[in-house]
């Protein structure tokens, strides 16, 4: 998401003809983390869940059949916003720089619960704890690290400084480039982020936690 209108920026004004930019003043970087509490799903089977691609794996018997009782779904794409400030000459040659980023993370987790297993039985809340611990443990790496994504953005915007003075005609690209930069740091940093949540969502998910699970209610009504 990008917002760039060179005809209402409020830093926009003329310059006296240079042979380079001034530098410009550091950009602000901005962070929203926006937590949507988890929506709560039993109208799914085992069956249909199982079709959703499940990043976790864990290792079993090919002798060994297993379903899928719960799964959480949730995206982790950062939209941006990014706003200019635009100095123009006599000659209509410019100097562009980066005034504001607006950095927006939206979490809005689904929690699906096997039909087969009924609200109030100890399969459902059994399951729908494990569930629960992944979205706590999105939650708490999200706290942690998005820091450091907001860090890198801002650093990439301090290096792209002032550029120009371009030409109108080549405004347009000029700015391009500089989206690019901010782009790349903020991907770069997100592919980092989503790792490490990997990470930590494949250590919930395991051989050990899943037997524990099976065996959990056994002997339950």
């Amino acid at each position: 998401m990008l917002g760039f209108d060179p005809m209402t920026l409020p830093a926009a004004y003329l310059l006296a003809a240079a042979a380079a930019c001034p530098g410009a003043a550091a950009p602000i970087v901005h962070m929203d983390f926006v937590v949507t509490p988890a929506i709560q799903r039993n109208d799914l089977s085992s069956q249909n869940l199982g079709a959703f691609h499940i990043s976790t794996t864990f290792s079993h018997s090919n002798r060994e059949t297993w379903a899928v009782g719960g799964l959480t779904l949730s995206d982790f794409d950062p939209s941006y916003l990014i706003d200019f400030n635009l100095a123009t000459n006599a000659d209509g040659a410019s100097c562009v720089s980066i005034s504001t980023v607006q950095i927006t993370v939206k979490y809005a987790p689904t929690i699906y619960v096997a039909s087969e297993f009924k609200p109030g039985t100890c399969r459902f809340d059994s399951t729908l704890q494990h569930e629960a611990r992944h979205v706590n443990t999105d939650i708490i790496t999200f706290n942690e690290l998005l820091p450091q994504l907001r860090q890198a953005v801002e650093d990439a915007a301090v290096a792209v400084g002032s550029v120009g003075p371009v030409a109108a005609d080549q405004l347009i690209p000029a700015r391009d480039k500089m989206v690019d930069r901010i782009k790349a740091a903020l991907e770069a940093k997100a592919a980092e982020v989503e790792q490490l949540r990997f990470n930590r969502q494949q250590m919930i998910d395991t051989r050990q936690e899943y037997l524990r699970l099976s065996n959990l209610c056994q002997n339950a009504q």
